[in-house]
């Protein structure tokens, strides 16, 4: 009979742990992917506010046009593989994160970007030149953008 009491405590017991965490697994579940998606959306705005940044200052040394120039640092949130220009015509800034998702920027202004390298986190100098074209049939002005080490 000792026994019995023994094993029936045993066995609420262990009913009660089962409960607990089978209310506990979802709440936990929820929190994280609540979490996971605002980070996310914090990423998102700031991958916005670095592209604005550089459509911000294309516009702006296109506008004064040749030979003006804007040297300029911005935050990089995330590592990037790449800044390319693209889209319609390349002239859109496409920022390519480190696994291969793409972010792009439109421009009315043509444009070319020159990096050598993947960024890290952390602040970037920038420079953005408004030149003529060399290569075209005709002088085009283009602004051309390169980042500094």
């Amino acid at each position: 009979m000792r026994c019995s009491k023994k094993s029936q405590f045993s066995i609420e017991y262990l009913l009660t742990i089962v409960v607990v965490i089978s209310l506990f697994i979802p709440v936990l579940l929820f929190a994280y992917y609540s979490a996971m998606e605002k980070t996310q959306g914090v990423e998102k705005k700031q991958l916005e506010t670095l592209g604005n940044f550089f459509l911000k200052n294309i516009e702006k040394v296109y506008s004064a046009g040749v030979p003006s120039r804007i040297t300029a640092q911005q935050r990089v949130p995330l590592p990037l593989k790449n800044i390319t220009e693209g889209g319609f015509k390349d002239h859109d800034v496409v920022l390519v994160l480190d696994n291969n998702q793409n972010f792009s920027f439109s421009s009315s202004y043509p444009l070319e970007i020159h990096l050598n390298r993947t960024l890290g986190e952390g602040i970037i100098t920038v420079r953005f030149d408004a030149v003529y074209n060399e290569t075209g049939p005709n002088k085009e002005q283009i602004v051309n953008i390169t980042v500094l080490d």
